[in-house]
């Protein structure tokens, strides 16, 4: 849901888009005026004090992307295709098999194995860069993949929560099946993330 607050993204430029020319924006250049001599100061400038410095991966907001928060108390992660800009709060995944890893990401088994490897302040686990790139991604068979693709797709088309929670049941049994879980492991794995 929209807060009612815009962003101002004076860029620097990046691929083949060029600098933001705030002399074309001025209602911008009136608010950003008003704070002119923070701006002059500011060490991480672009070409004029307006603009923000580079950023080598500006164009990448506006692809689909997995996004999650760094304080993330059970594993959350979200789809993005409508090219949201990030603070530092969030972080962005971009790459190919989206649907396939956005299930995985979602799943009781990885939501259990985060709480277990990423240190936990206040009521949620850090979920760093760090922590991320030891999560084991399954590369399972293409039968798999394409049934996760299918039930991600779909719940990023419903609006019942119940139906959800049924497609979030049939990827957790997926993957409990995949992983060659026992029925106690199983349940180990749902009650601890009950507690979290």
């Amino acid at each position: 849901m929209w807060a009612g607050k815009w962003l101002i993204d004076t860029h620097n430029g990046y691929s083949n888009t060029p600098p933001i020319n705030v002399d074309l924006y001025p209602m911008v250049k009136s608010h950003l005026d008003k704070h002119f001599e923070k701006l002059e100061k500011r060490l991480d400038k672009g070409m004029t004090p307006y603009n923000l410095r580079n950023c080598a991966y500006h164009d990448k907001f506006f692809e689909n992307k997995i996004i999650y928060p760094r304080m993330n108390p059970k594993g959350i992660f979200a789809f993005d295709k409508n090219g949201m800009i990030l603070n530092d709060s969030l972080i962005m995944l971009i790459g190919s098999k989206l649907h396939y890893l956005l299930g995985v990401l979602n799943s009781n088994l990885i939501g259990w194995y985060i709480s277990k490897i990423a240190p936990t302040i206040g009521k949620g686990n850090i979920v760093g860069k760090v922590y991320l790139e030891t999560i084991p991604i399954p590369i399972v068979s293409k039968k798999i993949t394409t049934e996760t693709n299918l039930l991600v797709e779909e719940a990023l088309t419903i609006t019942s929560h119940q139906s959800n929670w049924e497609i979030e049941t049939q990827m957790n049994n997926l993957l409990f099946e995949f992983h060659g879980l026992s029925k106690k492991e199983i349940d180990i794995v749902n009650s601890d993330l009950v507690n979290l």
